[in-house]
């Protein structure tokens, strides 16, 4: 479910910290950087288990072994390239909220990579078995189906853009930097198609929830 803008002062503290937020960090000069800080524009989680329903409608966004749960969250183009401006990207990073956390087992805890999608996506239409599925309420594939099973043919790159330990029972934000990924995304030279998260070793248990 993607957030809705807040407005002035009037948005409860819940709400700000419920929001997906990326930072970045734009210098006008060399010595006065800038923070700019965007809200996603599109936001769901796929199930393995329920390959044809979307969860675009969820309020959380969901991580776990059962079922390969996995995040997806874009960003407006413009609005990044709005945010930048004439000034230069220093640092950008994707920041989830931690709502539930459960059976992260472990001294190190579970890493969670971000991933870059390589294809458009929907909110109303991902599924594990599409992009875009135009008819999420008959249980079945109704697009041109990607392949979340295949590494070789995942609609994602493979080599995460970052990795960050997840530790039991920890709460608040999880942050990862993807400035490699939004200063292509300002080149040209990858589209902008947001960002998948998931567990490393997605066999291990434990699952997460974050604030959509």
């Amino acid at each position: 479910m993607s957030p809705r803008r807040p407005s002035g002062r009037s948005v409860p503290l819940f709400t700000l910290l419920a929001l997906l937020l990326p930072i970045l960090l734009l210098p006008a000069a060399p010595a006065h950087a800038q923070t700019q800080t965007l809200l996603a524009t599109q936001d769901t989680y796929l199930k393995r288990w329920r390959p044809n329903r979307n969860q675009g409608e969820k309020r959380f966004l969901r991580v776990r072994r059962l079922g390969r749960n996995r995040t997806l969250v874009q960003f407006d183009q413009a609005e990044i390239a709005d945010a930048v401006g004439t000034g230069m990207l220093v640092s950008a990073k994707l920041r989830l909220y931690i709502t539930f956390d459960r059976n992260i087992r472990g001294k190190d805890g579970q890493k969670v990579a971000v991933h870059r999608m390589s294809q458009a996506w929907t909110e109303g239409g991902a599924t594990w078995n599409c992009p875009d599925d135009t008819n999420t309420t008959n249980h079945r594939s109704d697009c041109t189906r990607w392949n979340m099973r295949k590494s070789s043919e995942w609609p994602f790159v493979g080599t995460p853009t970052d990795v960050i330990l997840h530790q039991k029972g920890q709460s608040g934000w999880l942050e990862w930097d993807v400035t490699a990924d939004v200063a292509q995304f300002l080149a040209g030279t990858a589209e902008n198609y947001g960002w998948l998260v998931k567990k490393v070793k997605e066999w291990r248990l434990g699952r997460v929830r974050y604030s959509s």
